[in-house]
């Protein structure tokens, strides 16, 4: 009776599922298709900028270090020794060409001039008082032969008494150390009232009116320069500052480090040129031209596992599109691609450090 009663229960249940699922509203419809136009229109888009590939002429750099130094430089030297009576200059000053720089005491020199004055008029009588003898004229030199004139001039002591007047007037103008060009004083050495040793430096005397940076280069780069081929040359200390230049020379001998000494000369410094001085570091920028160059902007590429990588944007499908590229060379401002564009695309030049290959983009509008 009891099993009788348990199945007799279970149809009941079986049953009543069966109604109330047939009674229950029929399953609702699916919804319509997701249309895929519409999907993309609603797809976030990452904002950037791009800019037409440029095909043309591109200015390699090289950049090097070294320092300025004026184009003339020169010490300062007396020829004679003795006190120096006055010394009208200061480091830093500018001089002309003439200007008095230093002047050595003259006294001993002034006695010494009076006496070869003295034994020059004592020759002169000499040397009329024999041309009387041989028949000429007093002081009248062409009253005799030529032949007995030079005799009379040896004799007389007259031609050696001029030879020591002139050489003690020479020596009196070397009392009177002077500027051999228009510069700039600097090592100022001595002092007014000290001693001056013969071949001894007084100063040094720069020439404001032309430097030149001095720098070293790798043979190699050394053979890819030439004599007149720009740069350009930063002072470090004049901040953004630059000043055009040409090489000027390189020094034909590599040393055991494998480096070149060039030297460039700055052209028209203007009035900046009075703040260089010699020393000073510089940054020497050297530019070559390639031409006919695939050329994009420096932002336009980027890394993707070490290697560069340039967008592109596709008008009609609003996209990006990832290249591989080889770089020829670069600048501070673009890149020359070798190989990866054709020379025609618009490259993405911000917004590009996250996008992914086939990424939805917007181009913003300057």
């Amino acid at each position: 009776m009891m099993r009788f009663c348990a199945v007799w229960l279970c149809c009941t249940v079986f049953f009543v599922s069966v109604g109330l699922s047939g009674c229950g509203p029929e399953s609702s419809e699916q919804g319509p298709a997701a249309d895929p136009a519409a999907l993309q229109a609603e797809a976030p888009r990452q904002p950037v900028r791009v800019q037409r590939v440029r095909r043309g002429a591109f200015a390699v750099e090289r950049h090097a270090t070294g320092l300025l130094r004026p184009a003339r430089k020169v010490e300062v030297v007396s020829s004679r020794g003795g006190r120096i009576l006055s010394l009208p200059v200061r480091e830093g000053q500018e001089v002309a060409a003439g200007q008095l720089i230093a002047l050595i005491d003259t006294t001993e020199l002034h006695f010494a001039l009076r006496e070869a004055l003295l034994a020059l008029e004592e020759a002169e009588y000499q040397k009329n008082d024999m041309l009387v003898m041989q028949g000429g004229r007093w002081g009248v030199d062409s009253s005799v032969s030529r032949a007995v004139l030079d005799n009379l001039l040896i004799v007389s002591g007259l031609k050696r008494a001029r030879e020591a007047l002139r050489r003690l007037e020479y020596e009196r103008t070397a009392c009177f150390v002077r500027a051999p060009f228009a510069g700039r004083i600097a090592e100022l050495e001595v002092a007014e009232g000290a001693m001056a040793q013969p071949g001894k430096k007084l100063c040094s005397l720069l020439d404001q009116s032309s430097f030149e940076a001095e720098f070293l280069l790798l043979e190699k780069e050394a053979a890819e320069v030439q004599r007149g081929q720009p740069v350009r040359v930063r002072p470090v200390a004049l901040g953004e500052r630059s000043f055009r230049a040409r090489i000027h020379s390189i020094n034909p001998v590599v040393s055991e480090e494998g480096l070149v000494r060039v030297r460039a000369r700055l052209e028209h410094t203007g009035r900046a040129g009075a703040r260089l001085m010699e020393g000073m570091q510089a940054e020497v920028v050297i530019e070559r031209v390639l031409p006919d160059r695939i050329v994009v902007p420096r932002t336009a590429v980027v890394l993707r596992s070490d290697r560069p990588v340039v967008f592109t944007f596709d008008p009609q499908t609003q996209r990006a599109k990832w290249h591989y590229v080889a770089i020829e060379a670069e600048n501070s401002e673009e890149a020359a691609i070798a190989e990866g564009l054709e020379g025609d695309e618009l490259v993405i030049t911000e917004g590009n450090l996250t996008l992914d290959h086939d990424a939805l983009v917007e181009v913003r509008q300057e």
